[in-house]
């Protein structure tokens, strides 16, 4: 109670007395531990837990908070150790508690083991070990947090690609939603340092992070947050200003984002969000051929004005919950394209087969409008053997599209028989969205996990508000989906997953916001989309299919081994607009059919090593296999007028990827880092003219770390030797520097 109200002096004499006490009590050492630890008093804290381990050789907690000492000490491979020693022990508390809370302690200790393992450049294992805590208590709110975090990171920069975006705003979602008030959740800039409800108390904070790099690239985040009470806020401002490596890549991102969570009632919180962003730029798509993108001049602006998001959690007993989440989605996408591709068909007579097929330039100015209102509930029960997962939700809304197209001085040998101005339009398309889903895991014995699910979706989307010319049209779509999964640990260091899932996307972002299940078994199957944007743009009602295999052993010499496999397919079904030519005249607006069934093959091989107390070296192998077969089975090849238009594509991509690297970290605070990553990719098919790219970047840094980490220092230079380098966008990737790049980097926290 002293240590809550503010007392920490009196909180920590209280807790001396007791241990003096009954002086042969563990725990209490442990806490004592902890209280000299928050006065930054080590040396004594590092002597309480050393007495707690004598105590009770048994007992994983004093593991626990060693460890995470010995993080904020900057002794980042003894972390790792003793969080595995809290981890090994953990089997032994069953004397002590129920199979239940046992449950949750792995569950905490396997997020804030993979915090660790971040630190100590092992990301890869680190969403594994989140993975594994999802999984062994899905109502644990700190193995979310963690997952979300990994999934931000996998995401690309410039925002083009968002295959991981679903996946991070789900898990963030059911993270902040299950949390207690004053958790440390609601920000994710904010890393948590209270790990024990013994010591949560009132306060409030303030965190920064401010990056500059050589080329011009500017990014500022900065949060305040708290706790009062039973109130818990945090306030994030987001700027970033990129330059690209190309004419026209630029963006400029804006975003003031303010969280609320109130506890109601010992059972029952409210968590809010709104949401203010605005983006503009031009054209950063990846692109193999940067001369080509830098002839590609658009320009866009994107704003969500307001986004907001409310949700309630009841817990009925430990493992029992329910949540409900509200949302209202509101975006505007504007687009000024000079040079905008559009297509003229004609058809002997109306409804006919096309007999002529020509693209064409036009210069469009393009604005669209959805607002979407969202709705679900989930039920979560946790026993000893079984956990289930159900929940519904429900989405409507409109996309307003307004489109006004001429035709471009490109293009004048068309202007005999096209108008000037070839559409004004202005319509409005319904969306309604409405999902079911059950996920059941079954743990027969400690060493095995099965789990399997279905949903059932059935959506009405805008048949074409993207692809100008537009119209208001919507189409339903009905889906069963299946998933299935297992978790076998034959040993205590080995860990077999295997998953298979079945899922479909939705029309635009509404996608992102929801509570079903973003993995089965450790695999992602929550998807923005999976198709590279950067080749097939954004499409709405993609059916994603998912397989995936991996091996994890951990060896008693600190050495991480992980093989990962996954077979990733995507089909997409969409209609372009046109202007139509019939018997009866033109120019109409009209639709045809173009699909997409795109298939990845993935291979992923890690080896680390933890050396000693400040060293540690990984080595990642990635193989990637990316095939795109896109064709348009309405348009006849005899008919198409463009030599440089083919109604039928088969594009291939193979991407191999070596990073090495090597960390030092020095519990005075400096740390530095070395790494080196090889990309050699080829490509065939259709692709087969892009001739393939070989070649190394080089990246190094070093910095400083204050006192408990609260402040940070970093500098460094990305891609030392300019390497430049020309990647198919098929095969998705991360984009790097293109010429030497220096960076500093600060950030503080109190």
């Amino acid at each position: 109670i002293r240590i809550h109200s503010g007392d920490a002096a009196g909180g920590r004499q209280d807790l001396q007395v007791a241990a003096t006490v009954e002086p042969q009590r563990a725990i209490l050492r442990s806490y004592l531990g902890k209280a000299f630890a928050n006065a930054r008093d080590n040396k004594h804290a590092q002597k309480e837990f050393a007495l707690a381990q004598k105590l009770d050789a048994n007992d994983p907690t004093v593991w626990l908070y060693s460890a995470l000492l010995n993080e904020q000490e900057n002794k980042v491979n003894d972390a790792v150790r003793d969080l595995e020693k809290s981890q090994s022990l953990n089997d032994n508390r069953k004397v002590y508690r129920s199979q239940l809370l046992l449950d949750q302690d792995r569950a905490v200790r396997g997020a804030n083991l993979a915090n660790i393992y971040r630190d100590a450049g092992m990301t890869d294992t680190g969403v594994r070990e989140a993975v594994q805590a999802v999984n062994s208590d899905y109502a644990n709110y700190s193995s979310h947090q963690f997952l979300a975090d990994n999934y931000f990171n996998l995401q690309e920069q410039s925002g083009v690609n968002l295959r991981y975006e679903t996946a991070f705003q789900t898990e963030y979602l059911v993270a902040n939603l299950l949390a207690p008030v004053g958790a440390g959740t609601l920000s994710p800039q904010v890393s948590q340092q209270e790990y024990s409800k013994l010591f949560e108390r009132d306060r409030v904070g303030v965190s920064s992070d401010t990056k500059y790099l050589s080329h011009g690239d500017w990014y500022q985040k900065a949060v305040e947050y708290g706790n009062v009470g039973n109130t818990a806020f945090a306030f994030e401002q987001d700027y970033s200003k990129t330059h690209g490596y190309r004419p026209n890549s630029d963006l400029e991102d804006t975003l003031y984002d303010f969280k609320l969570k109130q506890q109601l009632t010992a059972k029952d919180s409210v968590f809010v969000e709104v949401e203010l962003r605005e983006t503009s730029g031009g054209n950063t798509a990846q692109y193999y051929d940067q001369g080509r993108a830098a002839s590609l001049p658009f320009r866009f602006t994107e704003k969500q004005q307001p986004l907001v998001v409310a949700g309630l959690h009841h817990e009925w007993s430990p493992g029992v919950d329910t949540l409900f989440l509200f949302s209202r989605l509101a975006d505007d996408y504007a687009v000024n394209n000079p040079l905008q591709t559009a297509d003229v068909i004609a058809r002997d007579f109306p409804g006919g087969p096309i007999s002529q097929f020509l693209p064409f330039f036009t210069t469009m100015n393009y604005r669209s409008k959805l607002e979407v209102y969202s709705g679900e509930v989930q039920q979560i029960w946790q026993t000893h053997r079984f956990t289930t997962i159900a929940g519904a939700r429900w989405q409507q809304g409109t996309f307003e599209t307004r489109n006004h197209q001429e035709l471009s001085p490109l293009s004048f040998d068309l202007s005999d028989f096209l108008p000037p101005v070839l559409a004004d339009q202005d319509v409005s398309a319904d969306f309604e969205r409405g999902n079911v889903y059950a996920y059941e895991q079954w743990q027969p014995h400690d060493a095995i996990r099965f789990i399997g699910g279905v949903s059932y979706d059935r959506s009405v989307i805008p048949e074409n508000f993207r692809l100008a010319p537009v119209n208001g049209n919507s189409q339903a779509h009905y889906h069963l989906l299946p998933k299935a999964g297992v978790i076998w640990t034959p040993l205590r260091d080995t860990t077999l997953r295997a998953g298979y899932s079945e899922s479909v996307g939705g029309a635009s972002f509404d996608q992102s916001f929801q509570l079903e299940p973003s993995q089965v078994a450790g695999f992602n199957q929550a998807f923005r989309s999976l198709i590279p944007e950067s080749v097939a743009g954004a499409n709405a009602g993609a059916l994603f299919t998912v397989y995936g295999i991996s091996l994890e052993q951990k060896l008693p010499t600190h050495t991480y081994l992980a093989l990962e496999g996954s077979l990733l397919k995507s089909k997409v079904s969409r209609q372009v607009g046109a202007y139509e030519f019939d018997s009866t005249g033109g120019p109409f607006i009209d639709t045809f059919e173009e699909r997409y069934d795109f298939t990845e093959w993935n291979l992923a091989a890690s080896a680390h090593q933890l050396i000693g107390r400040d060293w540690a070296m990984g080595a990642t192998y990635r193989f990637s296999r990316a095939r795109l077969q896109d064709s348009f089975p309405g348009v006849p090849a005899a008919a198409v007028l463009d030599p440089n238009f083919s109604v039928y594509t088969d594009s291939r991509g193979t991407l191999h990827t070596v990073d090495l690297k090597v960390i030092y970290q020095n519990p005075l605070g400096l740390f530095a880092q070395a790494g080196a990553v090889w990309t050699h990719q080829e490509n065939g098919g259709d692709s087969a003219a892009l001739a393939g790219d070989d070649f190394w970047q080089v990246n190094l840094f070093a910095g400083w770390r204050f006192f408990h980490r609260h402040a940070e220092l970093t500098a460094g230079v990305l891609n030392l030797t300019g390497q430049d380098y020309r990647l198919n966008p098929l095969n998705l990737h991360q984009e790097t520097p293109r010429d030497r790049t220096f960076f500093t980097q600060f950030k503080f926290q109190f």
